[in-house]
């Protein structure tokens, strides 16, 4: 079944290109998307097969994302990062789950998370079997929490389902990711967003994220001087991915 109502938007720059075909191949195994609209954001390469390639040399990060979110035409966007590496099956069935609640209730992002909160402001919803008087019909077993109306994170770059035109909303030309999540953070609190997370183990191995390197791009991104981070070389055995060559 396609989804007519979500398009896959990755956000990524020339200097990452180094993690796409892995991306790109787990991204097949694990997400819903194959049917779908699929874009990918940055300055001058392009992503690939199966990918719009929306090519900006804008000056920054955002300024490339709003000008990608122009192609966007459903109501919603699952917005990623190409250094998330999904390692467990979103099927489609999850997805038109997930976008029949955020029409129910109203909902304006839906991201994925693990099961460490100490960073997050969160409100606890009413357990999962109220959340569904069915129960929950999500493929992976988990617990649905309310984020904060002024939490440090609401605009967080992790894994998620955002309604289009409030992702538009969040967004302001000149910022860098970090930016976007710290300032759009800022800048969002208080106001009536109604953004649910889903804890759940582990779906997705963070490539690059976390690791520690010398160089920090001008975007804000470690890049030069870097390793790929502890349980990469089990991931690859275990995918059967392709060997990494990382910026020297």
């Amino acid at each position: 079944m396609t989804d007519n109502n979500t398009t896959l938007v990755v956000a990524t720059c020339d200097s990452y290109s180094f993690l796409w075909e892995n991306f790109k191949i787990l991204a097949e195994r694990y997400l819903p998307f194959k049917n779908s609209k699929k874009i990918a954001f940055t300055e001058t390469k392009t992503f690939g097969d199966g990918y719009i390639t929306s090519n900006h040399t804008e000056p920054t990060w955002s300024n490339r994302f709003i000008k990608a979110l122009d192609d966007v035409k459903t109501e919603y966007v699952f917005f990623i990062l190409e250094d998330y590496y999904f390692t467990t099956k979103i099927t489609q069935q999850d997805c038109n789950e997930i976008t029949r609640l955020m029409r129910e209730r109203n909902l304006d992002k839906f991201m994925f998370y693990g099961k460490d909160f100490t960073w997050l402001t969160l409100t606890g919803l009413h357990p999962k079997a109220h959340v569904f008087p069915q129960g929950n019909p999500l493929s992976m077993p988990g617990k649905f929490y309310l984020q904060h109306p002024t939490s440090m994170y609401l605009t967080s770059t992790g894994p998620a389902f955002w309604k289009t035109e409030y992702l538009k909303r969040c967004l302001v030309e000149g910022w860098s990711p970090w930016e976007f999540e710290i300032k759009g953070s800022e800048r969002m609190a208080g106001q009536s967003q109604n953004i649910m997370l889903y804890s759940t183990d582990t779906l997705y191995f963070n490539a690059w994220q976390g690791t520690q390197g010398p160089n920090v791009g001008k975007e804000g991104r470690s890049v030069d001087g870097r390793t790929m981070p502890p349980g990469w070389e089990e991931l690859k055995q275990k995918e059967n991915l392709p060997q990494i060559v990382t910026p020297n």
